[in-house]
């Protein structure tokens, strides 16, 4: 009388079997277990592979190992069954493919299936070990993004920066999109953990540094920012209108009495008009801040790139400023005659503006204000310098500098409203560049802006967005040099 398959298996894992320490082995490994002999029938599995296919032991016991799997992966997985008897060793099968197994109600889902030896005194064996991966799949499909919308690689996350740098990374905000397309808005912090904390995990020569992670998701916190938002740009809107019209009144009257038409100022009269002047300045500039806060935000800021000599634009900027803060010595340092870079110029120019501007401002004493402008071969890139030697930015507020609305606190009495950085930061970051700052409170602070370097075709002679530039560059900045003349001016007199 023929054995059955299931009288084969018994007889050749019997000494397996009557082992007590080899069936506890079995059931505390981790993962699912599958046992096949050289026949290709199943001779063990453990309690894992019960609960993740929904069969009983009996039910797979002198089945062929391709019973886990759905039909069209049978013959593929028979050739590398095959293939594998001719090699054992322990190894991935079908790296590359997508594998998949099937539970005994008809359901799929993604496995990586490893290999390895069993050689016994009954013969050899093949150890299956059957992972479910469903949920890596599906954290491989969410994406992570930008405060600007863009999907960061994997060296832009926040984690990985922490751990490239070894700085901690503070209030970082990433948003993960879902592969259903819905998002959810997170804050990271991260602080790497010296190598000493995982000695006990690891060997005494390992080096490797783990890095403590806390999210937050602030879903609540971004639909009342969405709010405030919105309400900031309709009163913003609102305000931009009788705002303009008492400017033009403001400088109507001022030219008229300094054309002699009308009926001439006194003293006080043209010193009253020019605070107003001044101070609808201020607002104009806040206004439209807090619209280009807005804008950002709702994700409808619109850059005009086009190829731009920088070196150019950081002169006239630097020559403007000076005229407008004579009391501070400001300096240009650079050895480049020209340099190219794709930009918008009006954009850039507002950056290098606010920069100088809080040089200015945070600088009290009239100390010197030195720009560098340093061209980056290796890196393909430009890096603009503005250092002061002012009051400095306390260090444990130099991680909340670039947040909207963050002001340090040794900067009471200087006007402002905290959203220049901020606008700076998200600005340079949509030119595809960085800023970030070095800074010692009370020996001043230099800040750092590096922008990608032109392309060749970019660069091309002839190209006549060359020309677009020069509209803009003579539209009024978001810092006033009249008003800033003028505020210097007031301030001699006050000395």
């Amino acid at each position: 009388m023929a054995q059955s398959p299931h009288d084969t298996i018994s007889t050749q894992v019997q000494a397996l079997l009557t082992r007590p320490e080899f069936q506890t082995l079995l059931e505390s490994i981790p993962d699912a277990l599958v046992i096949v002999d050289e026949q290709g029938h199943i001779v063990l599995v453990n309690h894992l592979i019960e609960d993740l296919f929904g069969y009983s032991r009996q039910e797979l016991l002198g089945k062929s190992p391709e019973y886990l799997l759905p039909e069209r992966f049978h013959t593929l997985h028979q050739h590398h069954r095959q293939r594998y008897l001719e090699s054992p060793v322990t190894q991935p099968i079908g790296i590359g493919l997508e594998l998949y197994g099937r539970r005994k109600d008809g359901g799929e889902f993604p496995v990586d299936i490893s290999l390895s030896p069993l050689r016994t005194q009954e013969g050899l064996f093949i150890i299956s070990t059957i992972r479910d991966i469903s949920e890596r799949r599906r954290l491989e499909q969410l994406h992570v993004l930008g405060s600007d919308g863009h999907e960061l690689t994997r060296d832009d996350l926040a984690t990985f920066r922490a751990l490239r740098t070894g700085q901690p990374i503070s209030q970082y905000q990433e948003v993960v999109r879902r592969p259903d397309g819905t998002t959810v808005p997170l804050l990271f912090n991260a602080v790497v953990l010296p190598a000493h904390l995982f000695q006990p995990l690891q060997s005494a020569e390992s080096e490797a540094k783990g890095i403590l992670v806390v999210m937050h998701d602030i879903t609540s916190l971004k639909d009342s920012e969405q709010l405030k938002d919105e309400f900031i740009g309709m009163a913003a809107h609102e305000l931009r209108n009788p705002l303009t019209a008492l400017k033009g009144f403001v400088e109507t009257l001022l030219i008229q009495s300094q054309l002699g038409r009308g009926m001439p100022l006194t003293g006080w009269q043209q010193e009253t008009l020019g605070e107003i002047e001044i101070a609808t300045d201020r607002l104009v500039e806040l206004t439209e801040a807090l619209l280009d806060v807005t804008r950002i935000q709702a994700g409808r800021l619109i850059l005009s790139f086009a190829s731009y000599d920088l070196v150019s634009l950081v002169r006239k900027v630097v020559q403007r400023v000076q005229e407008a803060a004579p009391h501070h010595g400001i300096s240009l340092q650079t050895e480049l005659e020209s340099l190219v870079v794709s930009l918008d110029v009006f954009r850039i120019e507002q950056v290098l503006l606010n920069l100088l501007h809080n040089a200015v401002k945070y600088s009290p004493a009239r100390g010197s204000i030195t720009v560098t402008l340093e061209a980056d071969q290796d890196q393909n890139q430009v890096v603009m310098q503005v250092q002061d030697h002012g009051i400095g930015i306390p260090a444990e507020q130099q991680p909340l500098l670039f947040q909207r609305f963050a002001r340090a606190h040794n900067v009471q009495g200087i006007t402002g409203a905290g959203l220049g950085l901020y606008l700076c930061r998200e600005l340079v970051k949509r030119h595809g560049g960085r800023i970030w700052f070095e800074s010692v409170e009370g020996q001043g602070s230099t800040f750092f802006v590096a922008l990608p370097i032109a392309s060749d075709e970019d660069a091309a002679p002839g190209d006549l967005r060359m020309q677009q530039p020069e509209t803009n560059a003579s539209m009024d900045p978001p810092f006033s040099y009249k008003r800033a003349v003028r505020e210097s001016s007031m301030q001699m007199k006050t000395d």
